[in-house]
């Protein structure tokens, strides 16, 4: 949504901008006065305070309610959230992905916030389509509020969100809840098993096509990604019995007119992605290719389980033969090695890059420079060459940086950012 704020006089004084950048430091200022009037209130009470007080947020020239996972529990209303009259643990209720036919449940706990003891009617308000949430007509504070969900009612795969609203004498409370039904489509599909790292050829000519949709996160549109993978897919299922910093998989080669993408999902689930690593988009944002599409799904920090690695089609047109590279727990860069210390002029100077059995080296990623300027190379069956042409006689300094596809993928989302990049310093002489 838009946030009106202050910017610097020679901006004008104040713009209107949109994203999270501008909503947060608002959320945290009403949190921060908040906590400044009560300072008795938990950081979970001022949250409930906040979330169940909001008021609904409206799309563009809509007057319909934008869903709550856009809004979580509306848009702040700070003399509300001063005065909330009840505290919920949890502010909000997620059910998660829901299996058809398997019902569930969840508490949320209910106190008094001042003013809120005694009875209150409860309703359960759906957006866009009928939910299979039920609740009590009343509960009462302090006291618990338990909300079930019988998915047996619902459509297969589909999301469904809302709020639990509380009333009293004119006054609302709401709780945001969010689930989805699922029935996995991957769990029939049959797989080879990959059991170390390496380089592997297979094909999705022939395969099933089962499964179109990844999620979560839902593959982001504006990327570039096709977004309706209706072609058949080749599954590999991978077992990680202890923890590792990583895994992944690059696709090294594909036939031609073959368009093929990996994700890694939960070991029969399409709706379990193993996050934004997961999605074949380059995710490091110190690269000048952030966000771009890259043939390489990744886990950071992946619990030890069963995972698939599906490599997932546009069309049946663009299925064909392909070959990936397997890595498991690559935590260093590719090793540099000069192979020549001297040249004549016109002669050529050697260095070999070698990343071993980690994920490989990433051939974009190699910058040469000679004395701080960069030379162009030329690379052959993983040795690249640069040749003596202009330098002055003597001593000269080389710099080579190379990094792997490992590096691609690292974020400051886990504690530190992996080690993937080398950068290589060494001398050669220009006889």
């Amino acid at each position: 949504m838009n946030v009106l704020s202050s910017v610097p006089d020679r901006d004008g004084s104040w713009a209107i901008f949109s994203g999270t950048s501008m909503a947060s430091p608002h959320v945290a200022g009403a949190a921060a006065l908040l906590k400044q009037r009560h300072p008795a209130w938990t950081v979970a009470q001022i949250k409930s305070a906040l979330a169940l007080t909001g008021r609904p947020v409206h799309a563009s020239g809509s007057t319909a309610e934008v869903a709550t996972t856009r809004e979580g529990g509306g848009l702040i209303d700070l003399p509300k959230a001063d005065n909330p009259l009840v505290f919920a643990q949890p502010s909000s209720v997620s059910f998660g992905l829901v299996p058809r036919g398997a019902p569930a449940s969840r508490t949320v706990q209910l106190s008094d916030a001042g003013g809120g003891t005694g009875t209150w009617s409860v309703s359960v308000e759906s957006q866009f389509r009928p939910s299979p949430l039920t609740a009590p007509a009343t509960v009462s504070v302090p006291g618990s509020l338990q909300v079930a969900v019988n998915p047996a009612t619902a459509t297969v795969d589909d999301e469904l969100t809302g709020f639990v609203v509380l009333t009293r004498d004119g006054e609302r409370r709401r709780i945001a809840y969010w689930l989805r039904v699922e029935q996995p489509k991957l769990v029939s599909e049959s797989h080879r098993t990959l059991t170390r790292p390496g380089v592997y050829r297979a094909t999705t000519a022939g395969k099933p096509s089962l499964v179109s949709t990844y999620r979560y996160p839902e593959n982001p549109s504006p990327l570039s990604l096709e977004t309706s993978l209706a072609g058949p897919e080749q599954a590999f299922r991978f077992r990680l019995r202890k923890p590792v910093a990583n895994f992944g998989v690059v696709i090294t080669s594909r036939g031609a007119g073959v368009a093929v993408t990996p994700r890694i999902v939960l070991a029969g689930d399409e709706n379990r992605l193993t996050g934004y690593t997961a999605l074949p988009i380059v995710l490091n944002p110190y690269l000048d290719r952030f966000e771009d599409p890259i043939p390489v799904s990744s886990a950071t920090r992946p619990a030890p389980a069963s995972y698939d690695i599906v490599f997932d089609t546009p069309s049946r047109a663009s299925a064909g033969r392909f070959a990936f590279r397997f890595w498991i727990d690559d935590v260093t860069p590719p090793r540099i090695r000069l192979l020549d210390h001297s040249a004549r002029a016109g002669g050529r100077i050697r260095f070999s890059i070698d990343d071993g059995k980690g994920s490989g080296l990433e051939l974009n990623s190699v910058q040469i420079q000679v004395d701080g300027a960069a030379q162009r190379t030329k690379y052959v069956a993983g040795t690249h060459t640069f040749f003596v042409s202009g330098f002055s006689r003597g001593a000269h300094t080389l710099q080579v940086t190379a990094a792997d596809y490992q590096e691609l993928k690292n974020n400051e989302n886990v504690t530190r950012i992996l080690p993937n990049t080398r950068v290589f310093r060494a001398r050669f002489t220009a006889r």
